[in-house]
């Protein structure tokens, strides 16, 4: 039979599910009898085959034919290098050139059209004023004119004085920049937001790139991407200011994955050194991307290795062959056939040239941790035992996995968990996480290399973020939208391949309910996307927002309460700053009685991390005393107003802006003494308070001591030259006060 078929010419073949069959003559494929077994130590040949590294082509011999049964044939499978799977699909599956191109041309349309609806949802509700979150940190920076001068400053900032947090210059200077390109000395909230919005869909077409690159089929890739434009989590990303880092970080993040992937295939210097520039350029955007390098030997080793099959290849044993098959041999570069290369000269081939990038990710990793670290000693961040931190990484996963399938009650800062590792519910998420990545390796040879893959660039930019290290957000919350904003890309990638396998297997009317979840699925995240851009226009209805979502966060109460100033609403602005106070106070008073529990119990290490989490939230009274009085000061009840100030010096001697606020509410009381003596204590603090020398100069000159007036007068004018002195009566005339 197989040297009869040899002699025939190869009919046509399809794609059948995983695997390459050759059509018999009215059977469309489907082999309708022959020895199960061997039937099935050919499909599983040809699945492992097909699901080698995307640089193999397989071609099919009519000379190596074997008979499986006496109405189909297959053939063994043959690799040649540097081609991807789809030209295995262009050259065994014929069609012609205007129906290719048709199909190629709906899969742009579909983005195009996805990038329409992301554009036309986010313009809607873009704002034209900055929210009020983290807009103290970048003032500088973006009303600078100075560009040259502020771009050396941010990039020789290693230690975050300049803008507080981790060393991330690139994407400062490009907020500082934006006003730049539209002619203006002053920044322009629209722009940047505009701009934020451009590149959230340049990021959903790289992610289209990306899955094509790794693999994945045009119809899968298109629903990655649009999820990715989509999900209403990437609302705080798109339209918060501050997250241009995350938005231009991911850019170069995913342009560096094309330039490697595209190096493994084709071995260019040029390709290299662009993925490894891009790389420099994500990482000084937003040091968290410093996991790119391990992103890199998960792809060199499972979709896109320079050498043999993928990784799975050497971990799963060889199926049974058909008589007369010979086991699928590896590919070394430049397509010449060779042996299946070793295990250590397979990891040694593809992991190499990932080592600069190593080298890279580790200084930045040091400087980041570098200007974070004093920025945490500045905010007095909670500290986590090693115990609690694997506990809060696993619950943290399985939040946003819940977030991503279900995207509902999405909030711009979450509740703050109160991890207790002495109760066994809390380590629950963390068993299940591992007891699911047993199973995924057990089951790795069904999942399949994409869908590993797709899983793995989901957890790996996580790992930053999750809770295992310590950084600044943590006083708020352990969980943030705008830390999925990278992680998306492999989670929208699983999502799109198991749609694609859910539509693939199901017939009929199961078929049309698959894509009917599918559009469902979309609509919604548009729908949701929607609403909750709406809540970001500005900053009042977002942190009314936030309060709605979760009631009782202080750091929402406190930014409302200074929106609420902004906008000249003393009445509504003191409100919210006692609800500061409020939940703060009960938060001290829990914490304090819990420890005392604790400690009754025996448990003293327990009690006194209770005890300095209260001490650490209560060195923050101060500063919430010191809003409220500015509040009642904006609302001319000035007693009331020195009343929070003075509290707030005694929990803090030596806080120089509620002393010099106290200095003005006396000033506005009448009673100067008092004001000219906290002045000075405020001047005594800090010598460059242009706000103490000002009021303090108004007060002296009121009280007739012009000489020491005008000193202070003098240096208020050296801090701040465009701020004129105050017009007083010349001496004679009528002061009218």
């Amino acid at each position: 039979m197989a040297q009869a078929l040899s002699g025939c010419r190869p009919r046509p073949f399809r794609l059948c599910g995983n695997i390459l069959l050759r059509d018999a003559p009215g059977q469309a494929g489907v082999p309708v009898s022959g020895e199960g077994k061997r039937k099935r130590a050919l499909r599983r040949h040809a699945r492992k085959a097909l699901n080698q590294s995307l640089g193999e082509c397989y071609k099919w011999k009519p000379d190596r034919l074997y008979s499986l049964s006496s109405l189909w044939s297959a053939s063994i499978v043959e690799t040649a290098a540097e081609k991807q799977r789809d030209s295995v699909l262009t050259q065994h599956q014929p069609q012609p050139r205007d129906a290719a191109a048709g199909e190629k041309h709906w899969h742009w349309i579909l983005l195009g059209l996805g990038v329409a609806v992301t554009l036309a949802i986010y313009l809607a509700h873009m704002g034209t004023t900055f929210v009020d979150w983290d807009l103290v940190a970048y003032r500088d920076i973006l009303h600078s004119t100075d560009y040259l001068k502020t771009t050396v400053s941010l990039f020789a900032d290693l230690k975050g004085k300049v803008v507080s947090g981790y060393y991330a210059p690139l994407s400062s200077v490009s907020l500082m920049l934006d006003k730049f390109f539209i002619g203006s000395n002053s920044p322009v909230p629209w722009f940047t937001l505009f701009l934020n919005i451009l590149f959230h869909c340049l990021n959903g077409i790289l992610v289209f790139q990306l899955m094509r690159a790794v693999g994945a089929e045009s119809d899968v890739a298109v629903l990655a991407a649009l999820i990715f434009l989509l999900h209403p989590v990437q609302v705080s990303s798109v339209l918060w200011f501050a997250q241009r880092k995350g938005l231009m970080a991911t850019a170069f993040y995913l342009g560096a994955y094309l330039a490697f992937i595209r190096f493994t295939r084709r071995g260019s210097a040029a390709t290299y050194a662009a993925a490894l520039s891009l790389f420099v350029f994500a990482v000084l955007a937003k040091p968290t991307v410093v996991v790119f390098p391990v992103a890199l030997c998960v792809t060199a080793l499972l979709v896109a290795p320079r050498v043999g099959p993928s990784l799975l290849e050497f971990t799963r044993h060889e199926p049974a062959s058909a008589p007369g098959e010979r086991p699928a041999q590896g590919v070394v570069g430049g397509g010449s056939r060779d042996r299946t290369p070793s295990t250590l000269g397979f990891l040694k081939a593809n992991l190499m040239p990932v080592a600069p990038f190593f080298l890279v990710a580790i200084l930045s990793g040091l400087l980041a941790m570098g200007s974070e670290h004093l920025s945490m000693e500045a905010e007095g961040i909670p500290e986590l035992s090693l115990t609690e931190r694997p506990v809060i990484a696993g619950a943290t996963v399985w939040f946003y996995l819940a977030k991503v399938l279900f995207p509902s009650g999405l909030s711009p800062i979450y509740p703050r968990w109160q991890v207790d590792i002495s109760e066994a519910l809390w380590w629950l998420p963390s068993i299940a996480l591992v007891g699911a990545m047993v199973l995924v390796w057990l089951y790795r040879a069904k999942i399949g290399s994409l869908s590993i893959w797709c899983l793995l660039n989901f957890l790996i930019p996580l790992a930053p973020v999750c809770g295992l290290l310590k950084f600044a957000y943590l006083r708020l919350s352990f969980v943030a939208d705008h830390f999925l904003y990278l992680p998306m890309v492999g989670m929208c990638g699983l999502l799109a391949i198991s749609a694609g396998r859910a539509r693939s297997q199901a017939r009929g009317g199961a078929r049309t309910a698959v894509i009917a979840g599918i559009l469902a699925y979309l609509i919604v995240c548009a729908i949701q996307t929607s609403l909750y851009a709406r809540a970001w226009n500005n900053s009042i209805s977002l942190w009314t927002y936030n309060l709605q979502r979760n009631p009782g966060n202080w750091t929402a109460a406190n930014y409302l309460g200074h929106a609420f100033m902004g906008a000249g609403k003393g009445q509504d602005a003191i409100g919210a700053f006692r609800n500061t106070l409020t939940w703060k106070q009960q938060y001290i008073d829990e914490r304090l009685e819990k420890a005392l529990l604790l400690e009754r119990a025996g448990n003293r290490e327990a009690a006194a991390k209770e005890q300095a989490e209260a001490a650490r939230v209560k060195t923050t009274l101060a500063v919430a005393l010191h809003n409220l009085g500015n509040a009642y000061l904006l609302s001319d009840l000035p007693a009331q107003a020195a009343e929070q100030y003075t509290r707030a010096v005694k929990l803090e001697p030596t806080f120089g802006k509620a002393l010099t606020n106290l200095g003005v509410a006396n000033i506005a009381m009448g009673k100067y003494p008092d004001a000219i003596a906290m002045l000075t204590r405020a001047v005594e603090l800090d010598p460059n308070n242009f706000e103490a020398h000002y009021n303090l100069g108004f007060a002296l000159r009121v009280s007739g001591d012009r000489a020491l007036s005008d000193k202070h007068f003098q240096k208020a004018r050296q801090l701040r030259p465009h701020v004129p002195p105050p017009q007083f009566p010349a001496p004679g005339t009528e002061s009218g006060e």
